[in-house]
């Protein structure tokens, strides 16, 4: 579920946007409430967008009524000159639809959340999209004290808002995304194409990806050509906009995020306070080595990718037919008007040369004008017509399209489609505590920046979606990922010591516990004598892998291929960019403290970490675990590293500097 405000212009008109929620193309209408309950009961029948309409904190419940009563408080107020309007918007990811029950509580919910609960609002249910939603128009003015309460930093209240709402009505979890140490949220566009779209959007693959790099051109670079350096090698370029910068893919005008939203070192005012004003790339940029792929979120096998191509193929003949109908249209329309023109034309001249009288001039100039106006408006509505067809047939978007696809019989659609629901579905309902747990100690991990209730639980939310609550007796994974799970684990040994671990779940989540336990080299044990059993097995098997490593001379005899290509590139990249380190494999004989430089996607599903050690970078291979663990990391922060690879004390970059000052 996704709630945002849509931004609106001071001095606009409720009624106008109580008409555009009540998809009613004149205000009068409105205001008409006869008309407005034909209009609801669909007496007239035939694909309206509207379902339903409702009114809240309101004398009238009809909406006409209700909205005369608007307008009569805001205009008591004759001192704001700002816009006395909220317009509040709530979508669901496609296929799911909450009851009427559920709709009322939620917009109940959302509005508390911003303090305009007690305010009066006209709120509608629109299906004119492939996901459902709906809109709520609310007065800002209050109605006893009739003054302006405009909500400031509504939108992290509402997606906290949302977030509970999620877990209250059962509803599809949404990754509502709260800034990570130095990063910007992500837009609810982004988050819209994330959540309905099932697309990774621009910024977030850029923070993941190119984020590392950018940041060290600005902390290590002379100039800003180091920065187009930077952004080159993922096929980026910053150049300014407005005001300000951006980070555009090359070649693609309206793919574009604003360097601020990716890191605030990144900002305009900080690059040109080290760098002085902007200066435009010179000479001949680097060879992409990295681009932006616009794919699904969930690409499990090439497979996949080749089905998500098949989809942006579609997706662009429809976009390229929806362009020419648009064109085909307004050329028909021109023709018609130069038609009704000349026809007007050959009728004053008819009029003209018969011998009327001047009364009877007049008058059939006048019928003439009435026969004109009378066509012009018959082919207005002729094109509306047109327009609300081609409307009532929405471009298809990733999810939409493999829901027909899965429909005609593609087994391949099916299964991804199936993907998300099924990984939520197998890894619910994740709690970890242990026996006395309420003599348990109490810790916060303050670098994640946690949110504390008034119930004292407190919440984490982690990059990759995962979301851990962390109670007085247990600790809950409310959103389940690979590093919220690791979060949970690392939670539970610190809090509950020495005591064997009571996990409840499913079997696909105790075995995911059991594994990160094994790989991650935690002192804990757990309480079911089967994960107990289980976990003690594979910690036998990685000594004995690792003890077979160690007598081999203690090096990686088997370097991963992509391993090895990724830092030939590096190195090769050392020509053009005479500030990149020389990179090299990790081994074991690397075992001590390192400075964390990022981390890397070399293939599909495949992640390595870098590490910057003696003036070199060292390429490490990770498995999910160890790159969720390094998912709130900001590069520069400092870690050891085990003869195992496994990453122990971390240090964030500010504490580090800290400890140095002190």
């Amino acid at each position: 579920m996704i709630a945002k405000a849509s931004h609106r212009v001071a001095g606009g008109s409720f009624a106008r946007l109580a008409a555009y929620v009540s998809d009613l193309k004149k205000i009068g209408e409105l205001r008409d409430w006869r008309k407005t309950a034909d209009y609801i009961l669909d007496r007239k029948a035939g694909g309206e967008r509207v379902d339903g309409i409702r009114v809240t904190n309101c004398a009238n419940e009809e909406p006409g009524l209700a909205l005369a009563e608007i307008g009569n408080v805001q205009e008591r107020n004759t001192t704001s000159k700002t816009d006395k309007t909220y317009h509040l918007i709530v979508s669901f990811p496609p296929g799911e639809r909450p009851s009427p029950a559920q709709l009322h509580d939620i917009e109940d919910a959302l509005c508390t959340a911003i303090g305009l609960v007690d305010h009066q609002r006209i709120s509608a249910i629109h299906n004119d999209k492939d996901h459902f939603h709906f809109h709520v128009a609310i007065n800002k003015v209050h109605p006893a004290t009739l003054k302006v309460i405009t909500p400031y930093f509504d939108q992290p209240r509402l997606q906290a808002a949302c977030a509970e709402l999620e877990k209250k009505h059962g509803l599809t979890a949404t990754n509502h995304q709260m800034p990570v140490r130095g990063a910007g949220r992500v837009s609810s566009r982004a988050a819209a194409i994330e959540i309905h779209g099932k697309q990774q959007s621009l910024i977030q693959w850029v923070r993941d990806e190119a984020g590392p790099t950018l940041l060290n051109a600005q902390r290590t670079g002379r100039s800003w050509q180091d920065l187009h350096e930077a952004a080159a090698i993922y096929g980026l370029e910053v150049k300014p906009r407005g005001a300000g910068l951006i980070i555009a893919v090359v070649g693609d005008k309206y793919a574009r995020v604003k360097p601020s939203e990716i890191d605030r070192r990144l900002s305009f005012g900080s690059l040109t306070e080290k760098w002085g004003a902007y200066q435009a790339p010179t000479g001949p940029q680097s060879r992409p080595e990295e681009v932006y792929p616009r794919a699904p979120l969930h690409t499990p096998s090439p497979k996949t990718a080749e089905l998500f191509r098949e989809f942006q193929r579609e997706r662009g003949r429809a976009l390229e037919e929806r362009k020419t109908a648009r064109e085909t249209r307004r050329v028909r329309a021109g023709a018609w008007l130069k038609e009704l023109a000349g026809w007007a034309a050959e009728r004053r001249a008819a009029i003209k040369a018969m011998p009327h009288t001047a009364d009877g001039r007049r008058a059939a100039y006048a019928a003439l004008k009435r026969d004109k106006a009378v066509a012009a408006e018959r082919e207005k509505e002729r094109r509306a017509e047109e327009r609300r067809q081609a409307a009532g047939r929405p471009l298809l978007t990733w999810q939409s399209w493999l829901e027909s696809q899965a429909a005609q019989g593609n087994t391949l659609a099916a299964e991804v489609l199936r993907s998300t629901s099924k990984r939520q579905a197998e890894l619910g309902a994740a709690v970890l505590s242990a026996e006395n747990a309420d003599q348990a100690r109490h810790v916060v991990y303050q670098h994640l920046r946690p949110v504390v209730g008034r119930d004292g639980a407190i919440t984490y939310r982690l990059a990759d979606g995962g979301r851990v609550t962390d109670q007085a007796q247990q600790v809950r994974v409310d959103e389940v990922s690979i590093a919220a799970s690791f979060l949970a684990l690392s939670l539970a040994a610190d809090r509950f010591g020495h005591r064997p671990l009571l996990v409840g779940g499913t079997d696909t989540f105790k075995a995911q516990i059991g594994r990160l336990a094994v790989v991650e080299g935690m002192n804990v044990t757990f309480a079911d004598p089967v994960m107990e059993t289980e976990r003690q097995r594979q910690a036998w098997e990685q000594h004995q892998a690792h003890s077979a490593a160690q007598s081999a001379g203690g090096t990686n005899t088997d370097v991963d291929p992509l391993i090895v290509a990724f830092i030939e590139r590096r190195n090769a990249t050392r020509d053009r960019v005479s500030d990149l380190m020389p990179h090299r494999a990790w081994t074991s004989k690397d075992a001590g403290d390192a400075t964390y430089r990022g981390r890397r996607q070399i293939g599909e599903g495949n992640e390595v970490l870098l590490f910057e050690r003696g003036g070199e970078i060292l390429v490490k291979a990770v498995s999910r675990a160890q790159a969720a663990k390094v998912s709130t990391w900001r590069v520069g922060d400092g870690t050891r590293l085990d003869e195992r690879g496994r990453l122990h004390d971390h240090r964030p970059q500010q504490e580090r500097s800290e400890g140095q000052e002190r």
